[in-house]
Parts: structure tokens; C-alpha cells; sequence
């Protein structure tokens, strides 16, 4: 298989590991599966510094057969992400304090990149950066509830702060002009949005959020909730 870098290598690698991880999903040996994941998440953390003229690009390629090879072996498949190990753990994490310090200052870059809103930045970012992914959600979700309620002049909480807030019949906070049935619809659509992240996130339960170990998906969450921010910034109180 020919790879073409439609982007970085770093991005290209990104988008790689996330079709791994699905792959991974269905994985029934329970031992394997989590090694599996760990693998994952490790190669992810060390992407930022693959060399794609060295052994880093031949890692990358034979991952991108191994993903798209469905009859390929799980004991072949785990081979090939410690191909990835094989070249970088001894020069990389074995050096004192410098791979902890690589590996934050990747996770850094990560969180940089995306963007986020300021108040993400504000609530998030050193807890991302010190790999406390499930606080950073947590602290944002706690700001944004925050936000909601000093706008919204209430002091409900929560999943039936943002039902009342976002109500289309009698809102404290519209998105738009509320003129058209698509305006309804935009404005129904974030009132439920708003409160999932409330119920589903932030107030967990169980839920993986509590102890989550996978950056990607933490990148994901704090997306959800940066855009929440950018659109209380456009709303009409």
C-alpha cells in the first residue's frame, strides 16, 4: 500500500491510530485488548516526534497494512506497534526526566493546536498538560455551567439549568433570532446538546469520563465544550 500524506505526518499518524483504536474495539482476548490500548496510547503520546525518513515512516507503514489487512493476527498486529518501541523507548523514555518532559511538552502541543475557546484554556489546558484529562473535562464542563448562569440570571444547575435556558417556548438565552423553524430547530438542538454535556459528561456516573485515559478522546470533549462557549458568545440575551 502507497501512503500519501494528505496532511503531516504527525496529523496522517493521528488519524491512523484513531482507525486502530476502533480496530482494538473488537478484540475478544481481554488480556490483549488492553495491552493493545496501551500500545495506543503511547504511540499517540510520541507522534509529534516521528522522523518519516527513518524507522519512525517504516513504523507508520506497517501499521497502515496491518489496519487495512482484516485477516491479519493479533500477535502480528501488537508486533507492529512495538516496532514503534523497539526504536524510541531507549532513546526517548529510558533518558532521566527528558521523556516525561517530551511527552508533556507533546501533550502541550496537542492541546495548543486545537484552538480551543479562552475559558477551555483557562479551566483545561495545565490539566491536560499534566495528563488529568478527566479534570480538565470536569473543570470545563463546571465553567461552562458557570457561564450559563451568570448570563441566564438563575441559579439552577446543570442539566435543568440549561432546559430552562435554552427553552424555545420561553428562553433566557437564544442562538439566533428564533424568526424561522430552522431557528427553533437550532435553538432546540443546542438546548439538548447543553444538557447532555451537563448529564453525560460532566455528572458521569460510571461513566468512562471518570477515569479516562485516552487523549484523543479527551481532545474530543473539550472541542464539544469550547464550542458551547463560542456560542454563548454569539447568543442573544
Amino acid at each position: 500500500m502507497e501512503v500519501v500524506y494528505k496532511n503531516s505526518f504527525s496529523e496522517d499518524t493521528t488519524r491512523l491510530i484513531d482507525s486502530i483504536s476502533r480496530g482494538a474495539s473488537s478484540i475478544s482476548d481481554k488480556k490483549i485488548k488492553n495491552a493493545a490500548k496501551e500500545w495506543i496510547k503511547n504511540y499517540y503520546d510520541l507522534s509529534e516526534v516521528f522522523d518519516h525518513t527513518s524507522k519512525g515512516y517504516k513504523a507508520f507503514i506497517s501499521l497502515t497494512n496491518s489496519v487495512n489487512n482484516a485477516r491479519m493476527k493479533r500477535t502480528e498486529w501488537l508486533k507492529k506497534l512495538r516496532i514503534i518501541f523497539k526504536e524510541y523507548d531507549g532513546r526517548l523514555l529510558q533518558k532521566g526526566k527528558a521523556g516525561p518532559i517530551l511527552l508533556q511538552n507533546i501533550r502541550q502541543k496537542n492541546f495548543d493546536d486545537r484552538k480551543f475557546h479562552k475559558s477551555i484554556i483557562v479551566a483545561s489546558r495545565k490539566l491536560f498538560i499534566d495528563k488529568y484529562y478527566s479534570q480538565a473535562i470536569f473543570e470545563a464542563c463546571k465553567l461552562l455551567n458557570k457561564k450559563v448562569q451568570t448570563l441566564a440570571g438563575s441559579t439552577l444547575d446543570g442539566k435543568q439549568l440549561m432546559l430552562t435556558t435554552f427553552s424555545v417556548s420561553a428562553p433566557k438565552i437564544t442562538l439566533n433570532s428564533l424568526q424561522t423553524q430552522s431557528d427553533k430547530d437550532e435553538q432546540e438542538g443546542f438546548m439538548h446538546i447543553f444538557a447532555g454535556v451537563m448529564h453525560g459528561i460532566r455528572n458521569p456516573k460510571g461513566h468512562e469520563v471518570l477515569n479516562l485515559k485516552d487523549q484523543v478522546k479527551a481532545l474530543e470533549y473539550l472541542a464539544l465544550i469550547s464550542l458551547l462557549f463560542r456560542r454563548l458568545e454569539e447568543s442573544i440575551i
